[in-house]
């Protein structure tokens, strides 16, 4: 996983919401992120930049986008067999009953980590919703599936297809 740019810490980055290169002073650059046009700007600038309808940005969170922009995109090399173990094994006591009741009697671990991997290479997957900061509404029904269709649907894609049909639209409560 490799990220590159550079971060100017006292400045704020000022993009153009149509894409167009800002006309304000400052040192242009491309944000890291998504490839659009950007300028550096003192912070005497940043109110200029705003009346004219630019985006503004301050340096801490043109950082943690990218950071976080990086992990998403990077998740399923991120989520190792391992990892899925340890999350497994960090379910509340409901879940990993389900758990001990499907593995490895109906379907592997190899084959949950298949699924999660799945999810973790879609643009929708939230990390968050893997951890403790944020929980999957229906999770054992995510897992259950694999239980169901493990058998029938051999690969990870088409087990992964399974389980998002039981998603909710929103997959993250807080």
């Amino acid at each position: 996983m490799r990220g590159t740019g550079r971060i100017w810490p006292n400045q704020f980055m000022v993009m153009d919401p149509g894409g167009g290169q800002v006309a304000v002073p400052g040192i242009h650059t491309i944000e890291p992120t998504f490839g659009l046009p950007a300028t550096w700007v003192d912070a005497s600038l940043k109110e200029e930049a705003s009346l004219k309808g630019y985006t503004v940005v301050d340096a801490a969170t043109v950082l943690s986008t990218h950071l976080t922009e990086l992990l998403k995109n990077n998740m399923s090399d991120l989520l190792s067999y391992g990892e899925v173990q340890k999350l497994l094994k960090d379910l509340p006591k409901e879940q990993s009953e389900l758990i001990k009741d499907i593995v490895p009697a109906q379907v592997t671990m190899s084959r949950i980590s298949g699924v999660l991997q799945t999810f973790a290479g879609r643009a929708h997957f939230d990390p968050r919703s893997l951890d403790h900061s944020g929980r999957y509404r229906r999770r054992a029904g995510i897992l259950a599936q694999p239980r169901d269709h493990g058998r029938t649907c051999s690969r990870p894609a088409g087990r992964g297809r399974f389980a998002r049909r039981i998603l909710p639209t929103t997959a993250i409560c807080r």
